[in-house]
């Protein structure tokens, strides 16, 4: 289904049980991938099956602008909230369908019989900073793809993308060991949807005008393996080590232990709610 970009709807859903979808965003939590320019309140996950899904009117990414009448676009999370679960027999949503973040894209993989998929990826709650270039991003980013496995052999994923649904899963709000699991156990058929995250050429570009370097270990989780270290390390370090990881597997391409690392918590957190 194709979206006119901005386009505006009034979408009325009844309210005689869950809604079928999840929030993120408001003037206290973040909002990414979506309104990155502007930010709000945004539709992160539609449940399948349920009654916003049912509607056929409602998207990832949508930004609600208001509920039962009531202005929405420049709220707190809570009061969103608050809003959406006030009781009455139906809730009318004034939409904004805005386009889809950028490199935004669903992608299923077939796994052959006995093979691995093949990816490591770091990020969400408790686990450390994905997005090198952001210390505040809590999303799940994939960080090394492996010379053998389904992500190899099928090509489209690459490093620096930011995961957001696991067959039908949101990893919006997930926490990092949600996300490990999610994937490990994902089956013979996996549907991601992903969008752009972070490039190593953004990456190199901010790390060549920071003064200064030392050894660091960088840590990542393996969907096929993992190891437990704990440490926290300043960001532009991790850029650093993030570069040489990277040269290393250009020339190696050799398998890694992996380590999860534990982080600083936000002081503004990416929150979702699901109703």
């Amino acid at each position: 289904m194709h979206w006119v970009s901005l386009f505006l709807q009034d979408v009325v859903l009844p309210k005689s049980g869950p809604l079928g979808f999840s929030i993120i965003g408001g003037t206290d939590h973040s909002c990414i991938p979506f309104g990155q320019h502007k930010p709000g309140i945004f539709i992160s996950h539609i449940v399948p099956g349920g009654v916003a899904a049912l509607s056929g009117k409602l998207r990832m990414g949508d930004r609600i602008l208001a509920v039962n009448g009531r202005d929405v676009s420049k709220v707190t999370h809570e009061e969103a909230v608050l809003a959406l679960l006030e009781p009455c027999p139906e809730i009318l949503l004034k939409i904004q369908h805005d386009p889809h973040p950028e490199g935004f894209q669903e992608i299923t993989l077939i796994r052959q019989e006995g093979e691995k998929l093949g990816m490591h990826i770091k990020g969400g709650l408790r686990g450390q900073r994905g997005n090198p270039l952001d210390k505040n991003d809590e999303g799940v980013f994939i960080t090394k793809i492996n010379s053998g496995g389904a992500a190899k052999r099928d090509g489209r994923l690459k490093v620096g993308m930011r995961l957001l649904e696991v067959n039908g899963m949101s990893l919006l709000g997930a926490s990092h060991q949600e996300a490990v699991n999610t994937l490990r156990y994902s089956g013979h058929q996996i549907s991601l949807t992903v969008c752009k995250g972070f490039e190593r050429g953004d990456i190199e570009r901010r790390a060549s005008t920071s003064e200064g370097s030392r050894s660091v270990t960088q840590s990542m989780s393996s969907l096929d393996r993992e190891d437990l270290d704990t440490d926290v390390f300043k960001q532009e370090e991790e850029m650093k080590k993030e570069l040489v990881e990277w040269e290393k597997e250009e020339q190696e391409e050799r398998k890694e232990n992996l380590e999860l690392d534990e982080v600083r918590e936000k002081s503004t957190p990416e929150m979702v709610s699901e109703f």
